[in-house]
């Protein structure tokens, strides 16, 4: 449904110039050239997400997280994101959007048909613009997991992945889950997934939060063959 919608969209403002696009954060939506980087709140440590990400598109994230708490929107915000990130993984669409002869104003009218049409929330469309504006719309698939990952951070989920190189027994596997739930703040829930790569050879690699070890055997025979 999500690819026809695009689909019919795309074809439907091709041809049709860049309609105007206001720049509405919240209460802000006479102010056209309205610009979130220069202008936060003065609650911006109150609004902020609880942790930082460093990738090259968490920036929007951060600010559609900044906009969203203050508008109250986190939960439409984040849906909206993943939607849009879904809609552009339909073939004919991304080809669109990643057309360099297809100008930044006729993909703004894209968006903006895509924003009417899905009743997406006005933050929603004003990171969209943004990130259209910077020539980047393409990657908005990024965007949305870093929102996500902000808003895990935010309902207090720590996010675990255990790689071994086959299956863990469920003795093993509780284990480790009471192991990293006893690594947990106050506030704070496991999330936890289970991966297999039979390429470690035994052990475990675990990713915990921002936090990562190493205890796989591959690792080990590297070592050692380093240390030859």
């Amino acid at each position: 449904m999500l690819a026809r919608l695009s689909r019919s969209v795309v074809q439907r403002v091709v041809p049709l110039g860049r309609r105007t696009m206001v720049r509405s954060f919240a209460g802000k939506a006479s102010e056209a050239e309205y610009n979130p980087w220069e202008e936060l709140s003065a609650d911006k440590a109150k609004l902020s997400p609880p942790l930082e990400l460093h990738s090259d598109m968490a920036q929007y994230a951060h600010t559609a997280f900044l906009h969203g708490n203050s508008a109250g929107s986190l939960d439409a915000v984040e849906k909206d994101l993943a939607v849009v990130g879904k809609v552009l993984e339909d073939s004919n669409t991304r080809q669109y959007f990643e057309d360099p002869s297809v100008t930044i104003a006729e993909k703004q009218t894209a968006l903006d048909a895509i924003v009417e049409e899905g009743k997406l929330n006005e933050v929603t469309g004003a990171i969209l613009s943004i990130v259209n504006d910077d020539g980047k719309i393409q990657k908005i698939g990024e965007v949305s997991d870093a929102f996500a990952h902000l808003m895990a951070a935010q309902r207090g989920e720590v996010r675990a992945t255990v790689t071994s190189a086959e299956p863990l027994s469920k003795k093993d596997a509780k284990a480790v889950e009471t192991a990293l739930t006893k690594r947990l703040e106050k506030g704070q829930t496991l999330v936890l997934d289970q991966t297999v790569d039979p390429n470690i050879l035994g052990g475990l690699l675990v990713e915990f939060g921002n936090e990562f070890a190493d205890l796989s055997v591959r690792s080990s025979v590297e070592d050692i063959n380093q240390a030859l």
